[in-house]
């Protein structure tokens, strides 16, 4: 029953692997197998994160835990907090995440099993990723590419290559993330793993999508999305059609996108994954705030607002408030836009999401630009700026650069106005950010009204 489940959750298929799930845990408890339940208790909760109910997963890795530690079954207890750190990291609470991945390497480094190791430090990358510390988490990764190369472990490399390029995408070195990705695409293919294969398509495309190039990441989800059909892979699928409706609203291809988030909303409802609900809703909510259609847009994610409430995804309830907020702002409603971000980063601070928190503060501080409070404006991106710099994350540090200009040359002060945009021009050129022409046009202004 429990490998009938596991097959069912590869294949994105989720209700059945549920289902198939607690009917392992049932005969497992009624011929009062302890190893087979603990086994059962863990699938179960993988399920229920990839669901998108990492509370409810939480329950089930937890009773697994404990069953685990009765038996010392110190290969299952290092499992299960590798799974309770996954889940808390689904919830937001990145802080407790890592407690629980540091657990698990320290086990797995004590039974001298490096690849159980491997998997624990990657988790702990992932975590240190979630809470916005992505040069902590690339030192990780680095250390389980070198240690898979030693190993000869294909599947680890692949593994290991696919996070660096997410963390170098997180630190703003998209170029560097596409060699990542690249990288890993070989060895994917070499080993014939074509799930893998979809989830590097889904990357690569969003490297171009970070470098302006929205029609060659069209290009890669068409492939993701055709490719995950190919192996029946739903989860895939729908992820590919999210991508693709994200791009065409960046191309300005409003109904294409509207009708791609449409049939993503329709997959993930259809599989059960209340988490990418919720997304799906708010990328409708962002089609159609771009419309001008600001009613629907706040339907919409008032609905995902309140599914990231139910499943207590807080960063998701975090985003869902920041997306109401910009909404308000755009009908010029900044007072109340700004109760809303208010509460976006208390969240962001309560689950130690730095990226989380630098964007509340740049959506505060736009909004203060807005109602002429240019001074608290100014604090505001100060401090999101400090956190660009602390988190080494090079695109956060350029932008809050670019603005911090714009707020000093509405206050008259053009030297350091100028010293900021010409900070942030260095910063974007360097790691090759499209809109590099923003400053540099705002810069030539300035000099030939000088």
């Amino acid at each position: 029953m429990g490998g009938i489940g596991l097959a069912y959750e590869a294949l994105g298929e989720l209700a059945k692997a549920l289902e198939y799930g607690e009917k392992a845990l049932a005969v497992a408890r009624e011929v009062g197998d302890r190893r087979s339940e603990g086994a059962a208790l863990g699938n179960l909760g993988n399920v229920h994160s990839t669901l998108g109910n990492p509370g409810r997963a939480i329950e089930f890795h937890e009773q697994a835990l404990i069953s685990d530690r009765e038996l010392s079954d110190r290969q299952g207890e290092l499992g299960d907090l590798v799974n309770l750190g996954s889940a808390h990291s689904c919830l937001g609470d990145t802080a407790r995440a890592v407690t629980l991945y540091e657990q698990a390497v320290r086990i797995a480094n004590e039974m001298g099993n490096l690849r159980a190791e491997m998997i624990a430090m990657e988790g702990l990358g992932n975590a240190y990723l979630d809470r916005g510390e992505a040069r902590k988490a690339a030192e990780l990764f680095e250390i389980t590419l070198i240690r898979s190369r030693r190993l000869g472990d294909r599947q680890g490399q692949a593994n290991a290559l696919g996070n660096l390029g997410n963390a170098y995408a997180a630190l703003g070195r998209t170029e560097k993330s596409l060699d990542f990705y690249k990288e890993q695409m070989l060895i994917v293919r070499e080993l014939d793993d074509r799930i893998g294969e979809v989830s590097v398509l889904g990357n690569l495309g969003n490297s171009f999508v970070e470098l302006g190039e929205i029609r060659s990441a069209v290009d890669y989800y068409q492939k993701q999305l055709h490719l995950a059909r190919e192996i029946g892979h739903q989860s895939a699928e729908a992820a590919a059609l999210g991508n693709l409706g994200n791009s065409y609203q960046a191309l300005g291809e409003i109904q294409n996108a509207i009708e791609y988030h449409h049939q993503a909303l329709e997959h993930d409802r259809k599989i059960g994954d209340r988490k990418a609900e919720a997304a799906d809703l708010g990328n409708l909510g962002n089609a159609y705030a771009d419309a001008g259609k600001y009613e629907h847009a706040a339907e919409f994610y008032k609905r995902a607002l309140e599914i990231s409430r139910q499943i207590e995804d807080r960063v998701g309830v975090a985003n869902s408030l920041g997306n109401l907020g910009l909404m308000l702002a755009n009908l010029g409603k900044h007072q109340q836009a700004i109760e809303l971000y208010q509460v976006q980063m208390e969240i962001a601070q309560e689950t130690a999401d730095r990226r989380g928190e630098a964007h509340a503060l740049g959506n505060l501080a736009n909004a203060y630009c807005e109602l002429g409070e240019i001074e608290r404006a100014l604090s505001l991106y100060k401090q999101r700026l400090d956190i660009a710099r602390e988190m080494r994350d090079p695109r956060g540090e350029g932008y809050a650069s670019w603005n911090l200009s714009l707020a000093f040359d509405q206050t008259g002060k053009r030297d350091e106005a100028r010293a900021f945009a010409e900070n942030a021009l260095i910063i974007l050129e360097k790691i090759e950010d499209p809109n590099t022409h923003m400053v540099k046009h705002q810069l030539s202004l300035w000099q030939n009204v000088s």
